[in-house]
């Protein structure tokens, strides 16, 4: 594993894993094959003995500062405390016959992987996709029908950025990444050190960040299927509930059921629109058809300028009685983490709480 200063597995596991502090990133698993994860609980199984690694050097939860690269004053050309740094804010969503079938918003994320892809200049998409209990776990995309195929939202803290071993493996050199604001910075840590010079992952040559205010453990899916009684198909969390969907149906459930189920370390994140990322998706809560999408840096904005010219995507104005709602929800979100509170659920507009994959 790529050596960097600071600490290594042992104070990972002491400092993050062993306190509930993960954040299920999955980063470390691709570095090291000395940590391993199952559903979305990561530990170290064998004491490699390094007092210094990357693994320890590019947590989100140890290094949180921006590292080199990535959205940055640099990079915008505005921004503000609220949204960090960006170029514009736009709805939008993708064109009919580029939004798949699962999609569970407006399909942005999807049809701007499936652009990336298309053109080359991206090899794989790390994403999240379900398995055949209907779990979700770390997929490697190689193509926008393997996109496709993992369009829908997901609410649980996956470690999809595992999936980078993968790609090492097939010798991928370029990859575009979608994760959640803790992912991101995992990512922006890693450009950070030395060691990618070596070339020890793929590059990551799309990050797509994903509005997430908290998310779940893994357990909250075992606790979901006991209460509605056979096997989630899909769910959905608009304002102040969880809706389920099953075989027979929609089940919907007060929001208050699964909050135990929010990860800890959640609560001191004070990054729910992912600022390191070249574009950051979310939902707009007013129409269900269409994305929240921030342009963050000059990648993400030839993407999206590319998607529309050829008509693979539409944008529309961001309305001006909307923006305020957002801007409360994440500007609470910060200061609730600067005072130290506990809170886990956002008290203003809880219904842009946590909408991963939802670009999808």
């Amino acid at each position: 594993m790529p050596g960097s200063p600071g600490g290594g597995p042992r104070r990972l596991q002491e400092e993050i894993l062993d306190r509930g502090e993960c954040v299920a990133c999955g980063l470390c698993t691709a570095l090291c094959p000395y940590i391993k994860y199952a559903g979305d609980v990561v530990r170290v199984v064998y004491p490699c003995g390094r007092e210094e690694g990357a693994c320890y050097a590019t947590c989100p939860r140890v290094n949180r500062a921006p590292a080199a690269g990535g959205a940055g004053p640099e990079t915008s050309i505005g921004g503000d405390a609220d949204f960090g740094p960006y170029r514009a804010i736009w709805w939008a969503r993708a064109a009919d016959e580029y939004r798949p079938a699962g999609a569970q918003y407006g399909g942005t994320v999807s049809a701007l992987l499936g652009l990336a892809l298309g053109r080359g200049s991206v090899e794989a998409a790390v994403v999240v996709r379900t398995d055949g209990r209907g779990r979700p776990r770390p997929f490697l995309a190689r193509d926008p029908e393997e996109v496709a195929s993992a369009a829908g939202s997901r609410y649980v803290a996956v470690p999809s950025l595992a999936a980078l071993a993968e790609a090492r493996r097939q010798g991928i050199g370029k990859v575009a990444v979608v994760g959640r604001p803790c992912q991101v910075q995992a990512l922006r840590n890693w450009r950070g050190q030395e060691a990618e010079k070596d070339a020890w992952l793929p590059q990551a040559g799309l990050v797509i960040g994903l509005f997430c205010f908290w998310s779940l453990s893994g357990e909250v899916m075992n606790y979901l299927e006991r209460r509605v009684e056979g096997p989630v198909l899909g769910m959905d969390i608009p304002p102040e509930r969880v809706v389920v969907r099953t075989a027979q149906g929609e089940v919907s459930l007060p929001l208050a059921e699964i909050r135990p189920y929010i990860k800890p370390a959640c609560q001191s994140c004070g990054d729910p629109t992912a600022e390191g990322a070249d574009l950051s998706v979310g939902s707009t809560e007013a129409d269900p058809q269409w994305n929240t999408l921030i342009v963050r840096t000059p990648r993400g904005q030839e993407l999206v300028e590319t998607a529309v010219a050829e008509r693979r995507l539409e944008l529309r104005p961001y309305p001006e009685e909307r923006l305020p709602l957002l801007r409360t929800a994440v500007a609470n979100k910060k200061q609730r983490v600067l005072a130290g509170m506990k809170e886990p659920v956002p008290a203003a507009n809880p219904g842009v709480i946590r909408r991963a994959g939802e670009g999808q």
